[in-house]
C-alpha cells in the first residue's frame, strides 16, 4: 500500500519555510506522494510549484471545487500526477482534456452511493458508456479538508462493496489513518492511503533543517531514519504491526514468549473471547474490533452442514455446490455452518487439491467430507486489532482465511489475508 503524506497536516498555505521542511523530511523517509488540499484556492498552487524546486515525489492533489476546469492549465503546467475531485461539491459534470483525464480520481464522502461512480466513469470517457476509464476513487473516512478527524468505521464496508460493484478500480482512503487503520485497509486491498495528523501534527521533534541530515532523498541513512519519529510512524503503515502492539512487545517479554501457543477454534483464553487478555482494551490503544472489519454474514460463502452427519438427519452438499460456492465467491475458501450458527469447517482451494489428489484414480468419489478442515485458525469477533496480530504471528502455520466466531462459538464473518500481499503491489 502507498503511503501519501498530507503537507498541510503540518504547513498551512503559503508558509513556504514550514513547508519546505515538511517535504524535505518526508522525502527523506521515502514517502509515496505529497498529498495537497485545494479548496478552492489557487494559491495552493503556489505551494506546488515551490515543491516542484524541491522535490521529485509525486503530487495528489485532493481540489475541492465547484468548477475544476480553471485549474486545467496549472494541473497541466506542474504535471500534477494524481487529482482527486470532490464529487459533493461540483455543480456541472466534469469532462476534462484527454490528456489529463487518465490522472484524475473521484473523491466522494461516506453519503455518496457507491454506485455514482459509473457517471463518474462515463464522464472520463467523454460520455461513452462502453470503454473503461482508468479512474480510481477516493474515499473520504473524515470531512474533507479538514485534518486530525476520527476514521468513519463504514468506509471499511463501503470499500468492499466498491471492489465487488467495480473490480480492478484503484482504491485510495483518506482522513484518520493511524498504523491500525493502515492494516485494516491492507487487508482491504487499499492501493493508497491519505494520512497528515498521525505522522506529522503529533511529532513533537523538530524537522531538519532544509539541506541539513534528511535535506535530501538520496544517500539518507536508513537507520537514522526509521529513528526519527516520522519515519518510525511510516514504518508502523508499512507493517503488520501497530505501534502500541510494539511497546507492549517491549514491555511485556513474559506475554510474548506465551504468544507461542497456536490458537484455533476451541482456544478461547487465546482468542480472547471470555476471559481477560494480558492487558485491556483500553492499554493496546485499539480502537477498532475485528467485527469493525470483518466480512459480515451476508458477504461469506456459506454452506450449509448438518448438525449430525453421521447420523444422517440432513442432506450434504454435494461437490459441485462446493465448487459453486468457492468461485461464486471469488475469496479462495468456503465455510460450512451447522442449524445452530457454530462452524462445521472450512474448506480452501488447497483442501479441494489435495482430496482431489487422494481420489485421482476416481473424480466422481470426491466428496465435500473430503475436504473440510474442522478446526481452521478462529478470530473471535470482540478482538482488538493488536490481539488478533500476535494471535496470527503465533501460529504455526501461515494464515489465509479466518472464520471468526462469537462468545458463544457462532459463525458470525470471516478474515480473508490474502490482500495483504495484493496491498504492497
Amino acid at each position: 500500500m502507498k503511503i501519501s503524506a498530507s503537507i498541510y497536516a503540518r504547513a498551512s498555505v503559503g508558509d513556504a519555510r514550514t513547508l519546505e521542511a515538511t517535504v524535505r523530511a518526508l522525502d527523506a523517509h521515502r514517502v509515496d506522494y505529497l498529498h495537497v488540499d485545494c479548496a478552492d484556492d489557487p494559491a495552493v498552487f503556489e505551494d506546488i510549484r515551490r515543491i516542484r524546486t524541491w522535490s521529485t515525489t509525486p503530487i495528489d492533489l485532493h481540489l475541492i471545487a465547484a468548477d475544476p476546469r480553471p485549474y486545467y492549465p496549472l494541473l497541466r503546467e506542474l504535471n500534477v500526477e494524481l487529482v482527486s475531485v470532490q464529487a459533493e461539491n461540483l455543480q456541472q459534470p466534469l469532462a476534462p482534456p484527454a490528456d489529463l483525464a487518465p490522472r484524475f480520481g473521484w473523491a466522494c464522502t461516506a453519503d455518496t452511493p457507491i454506485e455514482a461512480f459509473a457517471e463518474w466513469q462515463e464522464q472520463l470517457n467523454g460520455g461513452k458508456s462502453g470503454q473503461t476509464a482508468s479512474g480510481f476513487v477516493l474515499f473520504m473516512a473524515t470531512t474533507p479538508g479538514k485534518s486530525g478527524g476520527r476514521f468513519d468505521a463504514r468506509t471499511f464496508r463501503r470499500i468492499r462493496d466498491f471492489r465487488r460493484r467495480f473490480p480492478g478500480v484503484p482504491v485510495h482512503v483518506d482522513g484518520g489513518v493511524d498504523e491500525e487503520v493502515g492494516f485494516i485497509l491492507r487487508n482491504h486491498g487499499v492501493r493508497a492511503a491519505v494520512t497528515g495528523s498521525f505522522i506529522l501534527a503529533q511529532d513533537p521533534s523538530p524537522y531538519p533543517s532544509p539541506g541539513g541530515e534528511y535535506g535530501t532523498r538520496t544517500g539518507t541513512s536508513a537507520t537514522a531514519a526509521q529513528q526519527h519519529g516520522l519515519g518510525a510512524r511510516l514504518v508502523a503503515l508499512h507493517k503488520a504491526e501497530p505501534l502500541a502492539d510494539q511497546a507492549y512487545r517491549a514491555q511485556a517479554p513474559d506475554a510474548q514468549a506465551s504468544d507461542a501457543k497456536a490458537p484455533d477454534a476451541r482456544d478461547t483464553d487465546a482468542l480472547g473471547s471470555g476471559k481477560p487478555s494480558v492487558r485491556t482494551a483500553a492499554q493496546s490503544g485499539s480502537r477498532f474490533r475485528v467485527a469493525d472489519f470483518m466480512l459480515q454474514t451476508d458477504e461469506l460463502p456459506l454452506l450449509p452442514w448438518p448438525q449430525e452427519n453421521a447420523a444422517g438427519t440432513g442432506p450434504l452438499p454435494d461437490f459441485a455446490a462446493l465448487l459453486r460456492c468457492i468461485e461464486t465467491h471469488a475469496l479462495g475458501f468456503a465455510l460450512l455452518q451447522k442449524p445452530d450458527g457454530r462452524l462445521a469447517g472450512l474448506v480452501s482451494n488447497a483442501d479441494v487439491r489435495r482430496a482431489l489428489l487422494r481420489h485421482l484414480d476416481d473424480l466422481n468419489r470426491v466428496q465435500v467430507a473430503d475436504c473440510i478442515n474442522p478446526h481452521p485458525f478462529c478470530a473471535r469477533s470482540g478482538q482488538s486489532v493488536p490481539e488478533l496480530l500476535r494471535a496470527v504471528k503465533a501460529c504455526p502455520f501461515p494464515v489465509a482465511y479466518c472464520p471468526v466466531l462469537d462468545a458463544e462459538d457462532r459463525l458470525v464473518g470471516a478474515l480473508p489475508f490474502n490482500n495483504l500481499i495484493k496491498g504492497e503491489a
